[in-house]
């Protein structure tokens, strides 16, 4: 590990924090990107639905990957709460490593908006 030094006056350890906000910030434009054209194409040029199978299975996948991941981040939470002697909710709010907060809350977030699709395309299935 490189010291800091007039160049980098806060040293190299925050790179990996830079690193993943640039990434972020780029899947989420492209993301928008496609979204926005995709949706204005729709508007333009509407066609019906044929099914909704790839839409389930592409929901369904993707719920079961972030619940996964979810499980692990409670998983890890929980352990190293019990290690601290804290509560979870306690551990969660003075959390010294905020990656896995932010994996934990982004995963909860992922997960109720895919079940939240998911129930949407159901309804619509069984009473339209």
């Amino acid at each position: 590990m490189q010291h800091p030094n007039p160049d980098h006056p806060y040293g190299y350890t925050n790179m990996k924090y830079v690193s993943s906000l640039i990434s972020g910030v780029g899947i989420f434009c492209v993301g928008t990107g496609l979204s926005v054209y995709h949706g204005i194409h729709g508007l333009l040029f509407p066609a019906p639905l044929d099914t909704l199978f790839w839409a389930y299975f592409v929901l369904g996948g993707s719920l079961l990957s972030e619940g996964a991941t979810l499980m692990i981040a409670l998983h890890s939470i929980k352990r190293g709460a019990e290690e601290k002697k804290e509560s979870f909710k306690q551990f969660v709010l003075e959390g010294q490593d905020p990656s896995v907060n932010v994996v934990l809350m982004e995963d909860f977030a992922a997960v109720s908006c895919y079940s939240y699709f998911l129930l949407n395309y159901a309804f619509k299935k069984i009473f339209v």
